[in-house]
This record gives C-alpha cells, structure tokens and sequence, in this order.
C-alpha cells in the first residue's frame, strides 16, 4: 500500500513538473530600442555575468483533469553557481484541493556535455534519490536558471514600457511591462532534448488565436539586476491544453533573484552516486 501511495504521489507531482516545464518554456521574451528596451539590455549583459545567485519561483496552478480541479501553490527555493553550471533547489509543493503537502529536494549539475538532474520526492527523508541525464542544451539549462531570463525578455518581449518607479524590499526598481507571443512556446519544445514530442499541439496554427502573455519586471536602478518578473500563461495555453483534456483554470508565475555573489555554497551527497536513472518528466 505504502509504495502505491508513493508511486501516486511521484505521479502526480510529475504532472505539476510537467505544466511547470511547459509553461517555463513560454518565458523567452523581451526587446526593443526604446528607454526601456536599453535597461532591459543592460540588465541582460549584468544578470548573464553573475558568479552566483539566490532564486525564488512561486507558481499558481488551477486546472481540472477527468472532472477533477487541481489546485497547487508551488515555491521552489534556488542557490545557482554559473561556471560551472550547479544549482540546488528546494520545492515545497501545496496540493490544496487534496490537502496534502510535499517536498522536493533537488540538485542540478552541468557534467561534460550532460545536464544531470537529481531529484527526492516526498516528506520522507529516507526516500531514494533519482536521476534523470540529458543531453546539454541552452534551453534545458535556461529552465534551471532564472538570471538567465532576463536575456531572453530582452530578445522578445513586445511594447516593453516603463510604466512605474517602485521599491521591492529596498532595492529601488524600476517596472517594465510588455507582452510575450503565445508561439514563442514552439521553437523552445523542439531544441530541448527529451521535449520535443511536447512541441507537436503547439503550432502557429493552433496558437493563433492564444492571447499574448502579459509580462511585468522590475530591474534595480542602480546596478540593472532584475530582481522580480511576475507573467499570467492561463489564457495563452488553456485553449490548447484543452485539447489535452486539460482543463486550465489559472497559471502564473514569480520569479525573483536576489543575494547576487552571496548564494549559499553546497556540496553534493554521497547517495547520488548511487541514484538510478528515471525520466523524470
């Protein structure tokens, strides 16, 4: 019973995985010559200079799958090194409508020309760890690294606008809004290993009709480092996920950075040289 439990869990929580990775997908954009677009670049060229970092990622997630309405509040916690490439992560998953919580332990290392992803599922500690390697790609490494959205939202957002000064903790910021084309999803899917077959729905087509995504930043005034973005997916994927038989109610996502130089330093444990390979999503 105890490992039919488990396994449940495991799959549920590859789904919340899943959404996740779809929807972080749609984060690649930002542009423009304007004042706004010049921050945005400056920001860019900081932020993709960083030694090490501090991440926070919080996401909504309302959907209804067979009849049934999911309701998840999901915050993953990020220490980042950039050279080379090794994050560890906490994620504390909320699983509302089943009342039920779980954490997440992970780590993820750039080795050779593979990304290795370690993940422990559940709230017991003595669960096994599990690993998943791909095979390196920029954009399987840009999933894991928040700093590095700040070049893409230079590269594609729309209309970016600087439409207020404001303080977030005690960093004056200054607050870029545009929009992010809803097929930027496409050309993502097909370049990350494992996750092409997800492009297949996603087409000029179908997206068509898929409203753009609309996205606010906030960069600190006095060193460019882009501290929060907050962006609202739902109305951009929910007509095509519906066609998955997903029925998506709400998705969004904040995504702050912050102890810029000052991330906790890590090592890695002993049992993940005996984690077994799983796919984990």
């Amino acid at each position: 019973m105890r490992c039919e439990v488990q396994a449940r869990e495991r799959h549920g929580i590859k789904l919340y995985v899943l959404i996740a990775f779809i929807a972080f997908a749609l984060l690649t954009g930002c542009g423009g010559k304007s004042e706004a677009g010049e921050i945005l670049a400056r920001s860019a060229e900081v932020m993709n200079n960083l030694d090490n970092y501090k991440a926070a990622v919080a996401m909504n997630l309302q959907m209804g799958v067979t009849g049934q309405t999911t309701t998840v509040r999901m915050v993953s916690s990020m220490d980042v090194f950039t050279s080379p490439f090794r994050a560890k992560t906490l994620t504390d998953v909320d699983d509302v409508s089943h009342n039920r919580t779980y954490k997440i332990d992970g780590y993820v290392i750039q080795d050779v020309g593979n990304i290795v992803l370690y993940m422990k599922m559940g709230n017991e500690r003595d669960n096994e760890w599990v690993k998943d390697t791909r095979a390196f790609s920029e954009d399987l490494l840009s999933a894991y690294s928040p700093a590095s959205y700040s070049q893409l939202f230079h590269d594609e957002l729309k209309k970016a606008e600087i439409t207020a000064s404001e303080t977030i903790g005690d960093i004056d910021c200054w607050k870029i809004e545009g929009l992010l084309a809803p097929t930027a999803v496409i050309e993502i899917l097909k370049h990350t290993n494992g996750s092409q077959s997800l492009a297949a729905p996603f087409t000029e087509e179908t997206l068509s009709g898929a409203k753009d995504i609309p996205v606010s930043i906030w960069i600190a005034q006095k060193d460019h480092h882009q501290i929060r973005a907050d962006l609202d997916v739902t109305e951009a994927m929910a007509p095509e996920l519906n066609h998955m038989g997903v029925n998506l109610h709400l998705l969004a996502f904040s995504i702050a950075t912050s102890d810029f130089g000052n991330a906790e330093n890590f090592t890695f444990p002993e049992e993940l040289k005996d984690a077994p390979e799983e796919r984990l999503y």
